[in-house]
């Protein structure tokens, strides 16, 4: 549903829309061009949101633009989210804080692969093009093995040790060049309930 090149710097600077797609300098977060990919853009000053949600439009492509809002009205536009019923991923940028976060919701239709390479940040659905970003790749032999035995483990790592994957219900974080994958916690383990006597 997304690429993306972000340089660190670029966090604390204001963003501009180009098209469909959000850029400051050499930075830019672009939707992914499908009829079924509405975004949406918002902005409080402090953070900058770019929102992207399952949906169908009549109007394709549509124009993107940054709407300004309160704080309060971030905050609640932020909360709704979750009660969307289609795939939604959100890109959130603090200018304040010099952090951006990446949640995605709950359907997981695409997952976003992430990649750091010196103080830039790279994300695309695309594997294949986020390994072609990296000047060295470093296989990750367990997940290979793994593949290769057809038991992959759900989680953020890839064949490629320096590639993250973000998948549904998933949140990456990026400050301080670091970057962060967190996963929900597990399903609580439920016991059968007690049948009643008689």
């Amino acid at each position: 549903m997304l690429t993306l090149q972000i340089h660190l710097a670029d966090l604390r600077e204001h963003w501009l829309v180009d098209g469909r797609s959000l850029r400051c300098g050499e930075s830019y977060l672009a939707p992914y061009l499908h009829p079924s990919v509405v975004p949406s853009a918002f902005d409080d000053g402090e953070r900058l949101a770019l929102l992207l949600v399952e949906g169908s439009t009549s109007d394709f492509p549509l124009p993107l633009s940054i709407s300004d809002c309160s704080k309060e009205d971030y905050n609640s536009r932020v909360d709704k989210i979750g009660r969307h019923k289609g795939d939604t991923l959100l890109v959130e940028i603090d200018r304040k804080k010099s952090c951006l976060e990446i949640t995605a919701g709950y359907a997981g239709a695409a997952p976003v692969y992430l990649a750091l390479e010196g103080n830039t940040l790279h994300g695309n659905h695309d594997f294949h093009a986020i390994a072609q970003l990296l000047p060295e790749m470093y296989l990750d032999k367990e997940i290979a093995a793994h593949y290769l035995l057809g038991s992959l483990p759900y989680g953020s790592r890839t064949l490629l040790r320096n590639v993250s994957r973000l998948t549904e219900r998933a949140r990456a974080r990026w400050q301080d060049n670091k970057l962060e994958v967190i996963y929900p916690p597990a399903a609580p383990d439920y016991q059968p309930a007690k049948l009643r006597d008689g």
